[in-house]
């Protein structure tokens, strides 16, 4: 349903020559927002707020990033290093010093 709607706006805006920088962002969105779906269409797991009925569980094998390059069908993808992907680690400093910090601030 995203992917039609999307593609019936870059049937409509792509091909147009735009002399002002909002004209040339809104081909750039709608260039990211076709890659997001396919590549969210690709992945065949669920992972955080990436829901999918037809893979309801998460899967080892999509602890990757979906790298996609021009002209080429399909998405490569670009396995993460161990323990990337999954929750931040708490070493034993953050957690005595979480209480001064206050709950769920931004750790670097």
């Amino acid at each position: 349903e995203a992917l039609e709607a999307v593609e019936g706006w870059c049937r409509y805006v792509l091909p147009r020559q735009f002399s002002t920088p909002d004209g040339w962002q809104l081909q750039n969105m709608l260039q990211v927002a076709r890659l997001m779906i396919a590549a969210a269409l690709a992945r065949e797991e669920t992972r955080g707020v990436h829901f999918r009925a037809d893979h309801p569980a998460p899967s080892d094998a999509w602890l990757a990033h979906v790298a996609w390059r021009r002209g080429r069908r399909a998405p490569r993808l670009e396995p993460l290093e161990k323990g990337a992907g999954t929750h931040f680690p708490v070493a034993a400093s953050d957690t005595a010093s979480a209480g001064s910090a206050g709950r769920g601030a931004a750790r670097n």
